[in-house]
């Protein structure tokens, strides 16, 4: 049985790419002619990144981390930015630009379209990510008519119902320039938010809840088949639900006394397509990270809760229970040598566990809020009107 943790990309749909690619564009160039005659215009070049651009991306990376409470963290895609996409999604583009002349960039934004459920129905999604802006007047105004243009056009043009984003912790800026603004031909429609649960090495000081056996619930590893029938058995409850489940990492499936499966997970690791480094930490977390046997120079390495599915009929309170089932499982034999050489854990909470259900583990959080982004000149075709739970959503942190 492989039990490699290492995140693996989609399979690639060519001709979704060349009409994605053909879109952007598109949308490129009519952002563009709205500032044509300008200071803008005549400075500024924007296009569909290439693999030329991928030193340039890892400094803009390096230049303007994510600022986080507490400390910044520095994303590495080297030495191949795009794999990460490709495991995003069947087809994808990422758009730059920068003064013309200059090899510095000044923004750069991502959207990678698979095929996923909206209410029950198979339909075409996407996903934003990779935003990162260099602030200046000028080019925010460029950037925003860039966005929506993106956003429109995909939707006009490959039938993508909606696109899902997440910002991360208290990002002011993102916010203000994409969120709260109110003149905008997109609109950010709040979904809610998770907490990721980072669990910094593995010394569990207080002992295993018994009410976990209580609850008759036990984790297998290894079952992909049992995994497998419950992610699509469930896929179309979930709103941009997968219509083939990841196969990436280990499978872990947790099940009642019944032989019922409550919950299914994949343990994984996109260390090969996507690692972080953190610094300027504040004192708490830099002894945090000191005991978890972090490398000094903050790289790193991450093993992910991904594909996370609850049986629909599960209770609250059994959900958490079988997360935290599912967590203790990570630390058993033999799945936890893979979590030996790995900085932390990252678990998706949406059901609000606490320090005990934790065993006292050392953990930081992250806050993330999640958003549908939607052109206000798209109508969709597809009923939308159904009230999103976080705990019912298609959403990888893997994969950000």
């Amino acid at each position: 049985m492989d039990l490699s943790l290492d995140l693996r990309p989609l399979a690639q749909n060519l001709e979704l790419q060349a009409q994605l690619e053909i879109a952007a564009a598109r949308a490129i160039q009519s952002a563009i002619s709205e500032f044509r005659g300008t200071e803008v215009a005549s400075s500024i070049d924007v296009r569909l990144a290439s693999s030329s651009d991928e030193a340039a991306i890892q400094t803009l990376f390096e230049k303007y981390p994510m600022r986080l409470p507490g400390f910044d963290l520095i994303y590495d895609r080297s030495p191949d930015f795009f794999s990460l996409l490709r495991a995003r999604g069947e087809a994808s583009v990422a758009v730059t630009g920068g003064l013309k002349g200059s090899s510095e960039l000044l923004g750069l934004g991502a959207i990678s379209i698979r095929e996923g459920y909206i209410s029950g129905s198979k339909t075409r999604v996407a996903y934003l990510g990779d935003l990162r802006i260099v602030p200046n007047r000028k080019t925010f105004r460029l950037w925003r008519a860039i966005y929506g243009q993106l956003i429109e056009g995909i939707s006009r043009d490959l039938g993508v119902e909606t696109f899902l984003t997440a910002i991360l912790g208290d990002n002011s800026l993102a916010l203000k320039s994409l969120v709260e603004r109110r003149n905008s031909d997109f609109v950010y429609e709040s979904i809610g938010q998770i907490r990721m649960i980072n669990i910094l090495g593995q010394w569990a000081p207080m002992p295993f809840s018994p009410k976990i056996n209580e609850a008759g619930l036990r984790a297998t590893w290894g079952d992909e088949s049992a995994y497998l029938e419950l992610a699509k058995s469930e896929a179309p409850r979930i709103r941009h639900g997968y219509i083939e489940p990841l196969k990436s990492g280990i499978p872990i499936v947790v099940k009642d006394s019944e032989g019922r499966s409550v919950l299914g997970v994949r343990l994984m690791s996109p260390d090969p397509m996507k690692r972080m480094r953190v610094a300027n930490l504040s004192t708490a977390l830099k002894m945090a990270m000191r005991f978890a046997g972090a490398a000094k120079d903050g790289r790193l390495s991450t093993a992910y809760f991904a594909g996370l599915v609850f049986r629909s009929e599960t209770s609250s309170v059994r959900r958490r229970l079988a997360l935290i089932e599912a967590i203790e499982s990570c630390y058993r034999s033999p799945v936890h040598e893979h979590l030996k050489t790995r900085t932390m854990l990252a678990i998706p909470d949406s059901v609000g566990l606490g320090f005990s259900d934790l065993r006292g583990r050392l953990h930081a959080t992250t806050r993330v809020q999640l958003f549908e982004v939607r052109s206000k000149n798209f109508t969709p075709s597809i009923d939308q009107s159904v009230v999103v739970n976080v705990q019912s959503l298609g959403f990888e942190m893997a994969l950000v």
